[in-house]
């Protein structure tokens, strides 16, 4: 999970899986600011 933020994340990836992971998952991807009211719901 990486919430907003105006810096990039850092992500610690020895075996590649979260790489891997990403590009497989990218479109289904959705991006929800911590403000928003259904943030929540949407978690």
């Amino acid at each position: 999970m990486i919430f907003f933020t105006s810096k990039v994340p850092l992500i610690m990836d020895p075996n590649n899986q979260a790489i891997e992971w990403l590009k497989r998952e990218k479109d289904k991807m959705e991006v929800i600011n911590q403000r928003n009211s259904k943030f929540t719901n949407t978690l």
